[in-house]
C-alpha cells in the first residue's frame, strides 16, 4: 500500500482555502432590521434553496413576496406584487399575515381578511393557490376560507407536517373563552380540516392579558425530538411577547395533556437593546441547516401614539437560535439593531488514514440496483412503449374498474357510426387472447378507436415515432345482408397522432386485407411538439376489423433498441453506474397464489407471444419489458445480472391472508418447476444450438449472457414447506449448474424469527450467499454501522438486496440519504463479506405510487432524482476494491461516519466522509505514508442542502444535488465538511 500511494505528484496548482468555501452557507451575517414597516414576517427556505419573505405591508391592501438566496438578501430584494384585495365581499378587509407554503403539487397563501366596510368579527384565514413551480408567477386563484367548527373571527394560520399527518394552526376567538386562542387540527386536503379541533393554548398569565387577551401567530419548530410552538400574547404595543407550547414528537399533538406551557415569556421588550414588543415570529434555518433562525417584527421605539394596529413601524427582524443541553431553545433578547453576525463552532475531529497498514479486499461490485414493477417501472415507465393497454388485455382482477377496452375511446368523425366489441375466437397467440372488434356502420370520415397512454403522451416534433397494429377483416360492408362484391374489398385505414383539440400532428395510411392477422407499421414524425396527444386508429369504410397490439414506441430509445427502454430513465439508472441489477422483483416473482408466480418464460419471445398479466401490486404488466429485455439492460450498462425466481412458494400474505397465505406448488409439479429454472439457466448461458439457447439467439443474442447469479425466493416465511423445496431447487442448479451461486433469503426484516431461521437454514446447506432486506428509520443506520463488522467471514456472504431510509411520513429528505450513505460506508467496510447491496424501490411514476420512497421518480416526459439517489451515484461512481484502514477520533457520539479505500484499476484513493450533523466538521486529515504537508489533486463532490429535512421538489432546481470541484487539497490545513452532507474526495497519483 505505501509503496501505491507514495508516487502520488503532488502539484501546487489552484491552491483553494477549502474551510472559507464551504463555510460560505453558515455565514450568517445581515442587519437588523431587515426590512422596515413590515410585521407578521413568514421567512421560508424553499428546496430551490431561495428563502421566501412574505409579511403584512401597511397599507394593508397587498400580497408581497421578496426571495434571495441569503437571509441578508431580502433586504434588498424585489417586492413583487403577486396578489391584491378585492374592492368587496371576502378578501375585501384588511390583508394580514400571509404565509406561503409548498403542499400536494401547488402553492398555498394562507391569508387572514375580512369584508370592506364589517368589523374584525368578519375576519377569517382564507387560501389562494396558485400550481405554477414559481409562486412569483402564474395566477393566485381565491380557493375560500379555512372552514373550522365556529363561526367567528379567526386569523394567523400556519401548516406543518410530522410523522406523515399534516397540521393547522390557527388562532381563533371561541365562543365561550376570553380572547384569542392557539388551535390545532389535522388536514385532509391544503383546503380543509378533519377530525378533532382542539384549543393548544389560551390567555392564562396576566403577561398574556395586557391591554387585551391574546394567544395568537403560532410557528413551529420540530428538534430534538420535541415539537415547539411559539405564539405571541397580548396587544400589539411593546408588551408584545412570545409565549412556547413543548410536545414530545411521538406525542398526540392533538391531546392538550400532550403540551407544557411555559410560565413566563420566552421573548420580550428589552429596553438594553431598544426592541420592543417582539413577536409574530416563523423558524427558518441557514442554508446549511446548522443553524435554527427566529425571524420577528419588533419596533425601535416604546411609545406609540393612537391605536397600536394603526402604527406601521413594525420592522422585520432575524436573529439565531441557540438550545440547551435538554434540546430546548434558548431566545435570548431581540438583538439590537445594526450589523448581525452568528458565528458557527463547527465540531472538531481528527481523522488518520493508514496507508502503510494492510489493505483489505472488498467487493468490486458492492453498489447495483434492484428493479421490480411496481409503481408503474414498466408499463408506463423504464418500458418505452406509450400506448396503454394496447392489447386489449386489462381485467376487473387488476382493478375493479378496468376492463378489456379500458384507455380506449370510440371516435366518430363527421357523418361516421359504429360501436365497438371484444373478440377471443380467433387471437394473435393463445397467451394474447382478446382483442378489438371495430364495427363501422357508416363510415363518414372515418370511425375508430383513441388512446391517451399513460395519463398522456409528450410528442417532440422532429422526432420518429414507431406505430405499429395487428389486424384482420372481419367483413365489409353490412355485418349481414351485405353486397358479395364489398366483401372482397380491402379496409382503408388511417393512423395518426393528434393534440388534444384534435388537429393531426403526424399520419399514415394503411390497407387492410383478408383474414389473416398482419402487422402493419409506419414511422410517425410530428410537426409540433405538444405535452399531450393522442394515437388515432380509424377505418374509411363501412365494416369490420380485429385489432390488436396497437403500438407506439419513440425510436429514440436507450442505446437505440427495437421493444426497448425509455431513454432519460435508463440513462438516469446507468449514470449510478450499477456494477448488477436484480430483476424482475421482490414480492412481484410470488405472483397472486401458488401457481400464479411471475414464469420467465411468458416474458421472452415475440411480444405478442406474451402472456400479460395483473402483477402483484395491483395494475396490468404486458412483459414486453421481459427477460430478454432485462438481460440486455445489464450488458448494456456492463451490470451482473441477478434473476430472482420463486423457491416454489407463494407469499405468506397471499390470498388476502395476511401471514397465513403461504402455499407451495403441490410436490408433483415441483420436477416441472424445477425444469423451468434449470431452462432460464440454459437460455441465458446456453449454446445457440441449445433447445432455449435458441429462443435467446432468434431475439438477436446468439452469445451467452454469462448468468453467474440466481435468486431463489423473495422475504419468504423460514418454514418447512418453504425449506424443502428451496433444497429441491438449489441441490438441481448444484448438479446441473455447479458454477452458479444460489442466494438464499432470510426474510423481510434486519432481525426476528424468520431472519434467524433463514441464517440458519443457510448454514444447514451451507449456501454462499443469502439476502437480506431491511426499510428502518434513518436512526436505525446511525444505530447499526457496526452490524456487519461481527459476521462470521466463514459462513455465507451477504447480499442486501433492499433497503432503505424511512422518515416517518416517508419523504426522501436529505437527513434519509445521510443516512445511506453512512451504511454505505459501513457495508464498504465490511465489503469482503457485504458483496451487494441495493436501495429499492427503484422507480415510481407520480399519480401511480404504491409504495414511497422511491430513488427515482418520474411522470410523462421528466425524471426527478432525490438526495437517495444521488448518494447511491456517488458510492456507484466512486467504488474501491481495497479497504484501506482508518480512525476517527473525537467525533464518537456524533452522526459521522468516514470510508478510505483504494481503486487498484486507477490508483485513487477515495475517501468518504458523512457528516448526519446539523453542525459543520473540522476535519484534520492525516495519511501515514504521506508527506505531513503534501498538497494532493482532488475530485472534490459534496452533497448536501439547506437542511436535514430538504427534499428534492419535481419541477424545481433541486435542494440537494452534487456539486464537484477540482482542487488542491492541503494536508497541512484542516478539511470542513459541512453539516448534513456527504463528502467524496478522489485523490489521484
Amino acid at each position: 500500500m505505501k509503496s501505491r500511494f507514495r508516487t502520488a505528484t503532488y502539484l501546487l496548482t489552484i491552491i483553494v482555502s477549502l474551510c472559507s468555501l464551504v463555510r460560505a452557507d453558515t455565514d450568517l451575517s445581515w442587519t437588523n432590521p431587515l426590512i422596515a414597516q413590515r410585521a407578521d414576517p413568514h421567512v421560508a427556505l424553499r428546496s430551490d434553496g431561495y428563502y421566501y419573505l412574505l409579511a403584512t405591508a401597511p397599507e394593508y391592501d397587498r400580497i408581497e413576496i421578496r426571495r434571495s438566496k441569503s437571509i441578508a438578501g431580502l433586504a434588498t430584494a424585489e417586492a413583487k406584487t403577486v396578489w391584491r384585495k378585492n374592492e368587496s365581499g371576502p378578501l375585501s378587509g384588511p390583508i394580514w399575515a400571509p404565509e406561503l407554503h409548498y403542499l400536494d403539487g401547488s402553492w398555498y397563501i394562507y391569508v387572514t381578511s375580512g369584508i370592506e366596510g364589517e368589523d374584525w368579527r368578519s375576519f377569517r384565514v382564507y387560501a389562494l393557490e396558485n400550481d405554477s413551480p414559481d409562486p412569483m408567477r402564474g395566477e393566485w386563484i381565491e380557493r375560500g376560507p379555512i372552514v373550522t367548527n365556529w363561526e367567528s373571527f379567526s386569523l394567523d394560520a400556519t401548516v406543518f407536517e410530522h410523522q406523515g399527518e399534516r397540521y393547522y394552526l390557527w388562532t381563533q376567538a371561541v365562543p365561550g373563552v376570553e380572547g384569542t386562542s392557539v388551535l390545532i387540527s389535522k388536514m385532509d386536503t391544503p383546503l380543509s380540516l378533519t377530525g378533532e379541533q382542539t384549543i393548544l393554548t389560551r390567555p392564562e398569565y396576566d403577561w398574556e392579558k395586557q391591554v387585551y387577551a391574546v394567544n395568537e401567530a403560532p410557528a413551529v419548530l420540530v428538534r430534538n425530538g420535541k415539537v415547539f410552538v411559539t405564539y405571541s400574547a397580548s396587544a400589539t404595543d411593546h408588551n408584545y411577547c412570545l409565549g412556547l407550547l413543548t410536545a414530545d414528537a411521538d406525542a398526540d399533538l392533538l391531546d392538550p395533556d400532550s403540551w407544557s406551557k411555559a410560565a413566563e415569556p420566552v421573548f420580550k421588550s428589552d429596553e438594553t437593546t431598544s426592541q420592543y414588543g417582539p413577536g409574530h415570529n416563523s423558524f427558518t434555518t441557514s442554508k446549511d441547516g446548522s443553524v435554527d433562525i427566529i425571524v420577528y417584527h419588533s419596533r425601535d421605539y416604546k411609545r406609540i401614539e393612537g391605536e397600536a394596529l394603526a402604527n406601521p413601524d413594525r420592522a422585520t427582524r432575524a436573529q439565531a437560535l441557540e438550545w440547551d443541553a435538554q434540546g430546548n431553545p434558548i431566545f435570548a433578547s431581540p438583538v439590537a439593531d445594526g450589523p448581525y453576525r452568528y458565528e458557527v463552532e463547527p465540531l472538531k475531529a481528527s481523522l488518520e488514514v493508514d496507508l502503510e497498514a494492510p489493505g483489505k479486499a472488498i467487493s468490486r461490485d458492492l453498489v447495483g440496483i434492484f428493479y421490480e414493477d411496481l409503481n408503474y417501472a414498466a408499463d408506463g415507465g423504464l418500458y418505452a412503449e406509450l400506448i396503454q393497454n394496447r392489447s386489449f388485455e386489462y381485467s376487473a382482477t387488476e382493478q375493479a374498474s378496468w376492463g378489456p377496452l379500458s384507455f380506449w375511446d370510440l371516435v366518430t368523425e363527421g357523418e361516421g357510426t359504429g360501436y365497438l366489441g371484444l373478440g377471443n375466437a380467433r387471437p394473435v397467440h393463445v397467451k394474447n387472447p382478446h382483442y378489438l372488434l371495430l364495427n363501422v356502420e357508416n363510415a363518414g370520415d372515418g370511425v375508430g378507436v383513441s388512446n391517451g397512454g399513460f395519463d398522456e403522451i409528450p410528442l417532440v416534433a422532429g422526432e420518429s415515432y414507431q406505430a405499429s397494429f395487428w389486424a384482420y377483416q372481419t367483413y365489409m360492408g353490412r355485418k349481414w345482408g351485405g353486397d358479395r362484391e364489398e366483401e372482397n374489398q380491402p379496409m382503408p385505414v388511417e393512423l395518426k397522432l393528434v393534440d388534444e383539440l384534435g388537429q393531426v400532428l403526424a399520419r399514415a395510411d394503411f390497407t387492410v386485407k383478408g383474414r389473416e392477422w398482419t402487422q402493419h407499421q409506419a414511422e410517425l414524425v410530428p410537426s409540433r411538439s405538444v405535452d399531450k396527444s393522442r394515437l388515432v386508429l380509424l377505418a374509411k369504410k363501412a365494416g369490420g376489423l380485429a385489432v390488436d397490439m396497437v403500438s407506439l414506441f419513440p425510436n429514440d430509445t436507450f442505446m437505440g433498441r427495437e421493444n426497448g427502454l425509455r431513454r432519460d430513465l435508463a440513462q438516469a439508472i446507468a449514470d449510478i453506474n450499477p456494477k448488477f441489477m436484480r430483476f424482475p422483483g421482490g414480492c412481484l416473482v410470488h405472483g397472486q397464489g401458488v401457481r400464479h408466480y411471475y414464469d420467465w418464460k411468458d416474458s421472452v419471445g415475440p411480444v405478442e407471444t406474451r402472456e400479460g398479466q395483473r402483477n402483484s401490486w395491483g395494475y396490468h404488466q404486458t412483459l414486453g419489458l421481459g427477460y430478454h429485455e432485462y438481460f440486455q439492460f445489464c450488458e448494456d450498462i456492463d451490470a451482473i445480472p441477478i434473476p430472482v425466481v420463486s423457491a416454489g412458494v407463494c407469499c405468506q400474505h397471499a390470498g388476502d391472508s395476511p401471514h397465513l397465505g403461504q402455499e407451495g406448488l403441490p410436490m408433483e409439479e415441483m420436477p416441472g418447476y424445477i425444469q423451468d429454472v434449470l431452462d432460464l439457466i440454459e437460455w441465458a448461458n446456453g449454446p445457440a444450438d441449445s433447445q432455449w439457447g435458441a429462443v435467446r439467439a432468434a431475439a438477436g443474442h446468439p452469445e451467452p449472457f454469462g448468468l453467474k447469479y440466481i435468486g431463489v425466493g423473495n422475504e419468504d416465511a423460514i418454514t418447512s414447506i418453504f425449506k424443502v423445496r428451496f433444497q429441491m431447487i438449489r441441490d438441481a442448479i448444484a448438479e446441473a449448474y455447479p458454477e452458479i451461486v444460489v442466494i438464499g433469503t432470510v426474510g423481510p426484516f434486519a432481525s426476528g424469527e424468520d431472519y434467524d431461521r433463514g441464517w440458519e437454514f443457510a448454514r444447514e446447506l451451507d449456501l454462499e450467499m443469502v439476502d437480506e432486506h431491511y426499510y428502518v428509520s434513518p436512526q436505525w443506520f446511525w444505530d447499526n454501522l457496526d452490524r456487519y463488522d461481527s459476521y462470521d467471514r466463514d459462513e455465507a456472504a451477504v447480499y442486501l438486496g433492499e433497503y432503505a431510509a424511512h422518515e416517518p411520513d416517508r419523504r426522501n429528505t436529505l437527513r434519509s440519504a445521510l443516512a445511506e450513505a453512512a451504511g454505505l460506508t459501513s457495508y464498504e467496510r465490511n465489503g469482503d463479506i457485504v458483496r451487494f447491496v441495493s436501495y429499492a424501490p427503484l422507480l415510481a411514476r407520480r399519480g401511480h405510487t404504491q409504495w414511497t420512497p422511491d430513488m427515482i421518480y418520474f411522470d410523462a416526459d421528466s425524471v426527478y432524482l432525490t438526495p437517495n439517489y444521488y448518494v447511491q451515484k456517488l458510492f456507484g461512481r466512486n467504488a474501491g476494491n481495497v479497504y484501506i484502514p482508518s480512525t476517527l477520533q473525537g467525533v464518537e457520539d456524533r452522526k459521522i461516519a468516514v470510508s478510505a479505500t483504494e481503486d487498484t484499476d486507477s490508483g485513487d484513493l477515495l475517501l468518504k466522509i458523512v457528516n448526519g450533523e446539523n453542525a459543520g466538521l473540522q476535519l484534520a486529515l492525516s495519511f501515514v505514508g504521506w508527506e505531513a504537508d503534501a498538497h494532493l489533486e482532488v475530485t472534490e463532490t459534496v452533497l448536501t442542502g439547506p437542511g436535514a429535512d430538504a427534499v428534492n421538489v419535481d419541477g424545481a432546481p433541486p435542494a440537494v444535488a452534487p456539486v464537484t470541484k477540482e482542487l488542491t487539497l492541503d494536508l497541512g490545513k484542516d478539511y470542513f465538511a459541512p453539516a448534513n452532507s456527504l463528502t467524496v474526495l478522489r485523490m489521484r497519483k
